[in-house]
C-alpha cells in the first residue's frame, strides 16, 4: 500500500510529540540548571533538524512554566527567558518560515507562557530581525520595546501598529548602526528615546572570520 509522504511526515511528527525519546544518557532538568546557574544558554545552532528544535524548546518552556506556577505560594522562583530568532518558533499563523511550529506545539506553548507566566515571575524577551513574521498576539503584549533600524515597511508597521506607537515608524529606517529606539515600562522616560548601544563583540556562529576560514582552506 502506498502512503503519501505528507501523511508519513504527519505521523512521525505526532509520534515525536507523544512518545518520549529513549536513550542511555541522563536528561538534564532545565529547572535545576537555571536554579544552579545565573545564566544558562541553550544553543540549538548546531542541530539543523528544526522539528527537534521545536520539541526541545516546547519542553523547556512548558517545564519552566509549570514550575513557576508550582512555586507561586513560596515566591522563590523568578526567571527571564530570552527567545532568539523568534520568527521561527512563534510566527504569525500562515507565515511559518521552516516547518510548522503550531503543529509541533512550540508556538502555542510560548504564546500561552508569554500571556500567563508573567504573573508567576517568568518573563520573556523576544528577539527578532523580522517582527512582521512574529505572532501579533506576542508583539502586542510587549511592555518594553527596543527597536533597531528597520527598513522594511511590513516590519515597521508591525512595530508601530501592535505597540500603539504609530509615529515611531518614520524614525526606524533613519537609525544608524548600533542605534535603537526604546520605550515602555523598562524605560524611565514616558516616550520613545534614541539610544546608542555599546558593542563589545559582534555575535558569530563560526569560530573564525570568513577571511581566516578562506586562509585555512588553501
Amino acid at each position: 500500500m502506498r502512503v503519501r509522504p505528507s501523511l508519513v511526515g504527519e505521523i512521525e511528527s505526532r509520534l515525536k510529540r507523544e512518545i518520549p525519546k529513549l536513550g542511555n544518557g541522563k536528561e538534564l532538568s532545565i529547572v535545576d540548571e537555571v536554579r544552579k546557574n545565573p545564566i544558562v544558554i541553550v544553543d540549538l545552532s548546531s542541530d539543523r533538524r528544526y522539528e527537534d528544535q521545536f520539541l526541545a524548546i516546547r519542553n523547556i518552556v512548558e517545564e519552566l512554566s509549570n514550575y513557576a506556577v508550582s512555586r507561586r505560594r513560596e515566591g522563590d522562583f523568578a526567571l527571564i527567558v530570552v527567545v532568539e530568532e523568534a520568527q521561527y518558533v512563534i510566527p504569525e499563523r500562515g507565515f511559518s518560515i521552516v516547518g510548522d511550529p503550531y503543529d509541533s506545539g512550540v508556538a502555542q506553548s510560548l504564546i500561552e507562557a508569554i500571556s500567563q507566566a508573567g504573573g508567576y515571575n517568568l518573563g520573556f524577551v523576544i528577539v527578532t530581525q523580522r517582527p512582521a513574521y512574529v505572532s501579533k498576539s506576542v508583539i502586542s503584549q510587549a511592555n518594553t520595546v527596543v527597536a533597531f533600524r528597520l527598513r522594511n515597511g511590513n516590519d515597521q508597521e508591525a512595530i508601530s501598529k501592535y505597540t500603539e506607537v504609530e509615529e515611531v515608524s518614520s524614525y526606524l529606517p533613519t537609525l544608524s548602526d548600533h542605534e535603537a529606539l526604546i520605550w515602555g515600562m523598562g524605560s524611565c522616560v514616558p516616550f520613545p528615546v534614541q539610544v546608542e548601544v555599546e558593542v563589545v563583540a559582534l555575535p558569530s556562529k563560526s569560530s573564525s572570520s570568513p577571511e581566516r576560514a578562506w586562509e585555512k582552506m588553501l
